[in-house]
């Protein structure tokens, strides 16, 4: 298996720190079926055209806009959000398309309506894809959809619909289940010859090292950090850091998901990271958006000088350190796992020290060389075969890190 290391430094978020080449592995077929595309006649487009290279566009997802593709994907999976850009609407009749299948929440603060993280996420693989005339649609789920169904169901029924599309040629998704359902889905359509390349980003290696594993085959390709337990880490690495080594008192980690078990892990490796002190490991401390400062201040410890606050926490986090530094003189360090405008806002304004995060942009850079070129020669050519090197193979991990943004 080939493993690539990848590390970032500072916000620009692009360049590469590090290679370091290893060797990895393939997967067990799926429990689930999906019809074949071969029925469906391949990945002809209508009326024969070609779709031409077109200029980046500097529109914004747009919640008004959908297409067939997306609104086949909301069909099957009513939790589902797919989100299309302004330039890509109803454009699922012209062509070959990437879709990147996420663990997104939805939210009322982004153009997209998908989290902050994931709107940053969505506009540069649409950028990158737009440069080469491709449209891209990605999911989410709607935290308030009220049907009871698991995260794996609707993960499944999404990445089934978009395989059985005929125009779809290329599928990224992250998994943040606990079940293989779905990285055994996957293991089944990377394999079959007419259904479309599919990789992971971001989250989901686990599974994909479990399901090798258990099938001993080469694990399926993927792009992102290997392990939650990483921000957590760096997290205590970047606090312990600024507090020049002046003791940790009463550590706090604000959990946005306590339902994900990705956002538990960081905070228990925060509080295990920090070094033997007198504070239970637990999941942390269950906040969200609507958290307000106070509420947040509430929850610190008489002596708390430490904490690191998940995505929607950032700003009430920030807001809570600075009652305790103006209402008792404490000495607070914060750092966010978050890369929104807000966060970035407070590390500026000096409310919070440091930001613990994923490149961003590199990771949706490298991800989108992967289903650039699949989805390219499904427009080029009336027939869909899956071309050797056109996708990573199994086996290939790209390992983009997790890093430290100081103020």
């Amino acid at each position: 298996m080939m493993v690539v290391f990848l590390t970032g430094s500072r916000m620009a978020l692009l360049l590469l720190a590090f290679v370091v080449i290893v060797v990895v592995a393939d997967t067990v077929d799926a429990q689930r079926t999906i019809q074949r595309r071969a029925s469906k006649g391949g990945m002809m487009m209508k009326g024969g055209k070609k779709k031409g290279k077109k200029s980046p566009s500097p529109l914004k997802p747009s919640r008004s806009c959908t297409n067939s593709l997306a609104r086949a994907i909301t069909d099957a999976a009513p939790e589902a959000i797919a989100v299309v850009s302004e330039e890509c609407c109803d454009s699922a009749d012209e062509g070959p398309q990437s879709v990147f299948v996420t663990h997104a929440q939805t939210s009322d603060e982004t153009t997209s309506g998908l989290e902050p993280f994931w709107d940053n996420e969505f506009h540069v693989v649409n950028t990158n894809s737009q440069v080469y005339g491709i449209c891209v649609v990605m999911t989410g789920v709607d935290q308030n959809s009220g049907t009871g169904r698991s995260l794996d169901q609707v993960l499944l029924d999404i990445l089934e619909t978009a395989a059985e599309n005929p125009w779809v040629a290329a599928i990224v998704n992250t998994d943040v289940t606990q079940s293989l359902d779905v990285v055994n889905l996957k293991r089944h359509i990377f394999e079959s010859e007419n259904l479309p390349w599919i990789g992971s980003y971001e989250n989901g290696y686990g599974n994909i090292v479990e399901e090798s594993s258990l099938s001993g085959k080469d694990q399926l390709p993927f792009v992102g950090f290997l392990s939650n337990t990483e921000f957590g880490k760096v997290g205590a690495e970047g606090t312990l850091q600024l507090l020049n080594g002046a003791e940790v008192m009463e550590p706090v980690c604000f959990n946005h998901r306590p339902d994900l078990d990705i956002v538990n892990t960081r905070c228990r490796a925060y509080y295990e990271s920090l070094g033997a002190g007198n504070w239970d490991i637990t999941d942390g401390i269950t906040c969200s958006a609507a958290s307000t400062a106070q509420q947040l201040y509430d929850e610190l410890g008489p002596s708390t000088n430490v904490i690191l606050a998940n995505v929607d926490c950032c700003v009430a986090s920030a807001g809570a350190a600075q009652l305790a530094r103006e209402q008792q003189g404490r000495t607070v360090v914060v750092g966010c796992i978050d890369l929104s405008d807000d966060a970035l806002a407070q590390l500026a304004a000096g409310t919070i020290q440091f930001i613990t995060t994923p490149p961003i942009a590199l990771g949706a850079y490298l991800v989108t060389t992967w289903t650039v070129p699949p989805v390219t020669q499904a427009t080029s050519y009336p027939y869909n075969k899956k071309a050797p090197g056109l996708f990573p193979s199994t086996g290939t991990v790209v390992k983009t890190g997790i890093y430290n943004v100081f103020e």
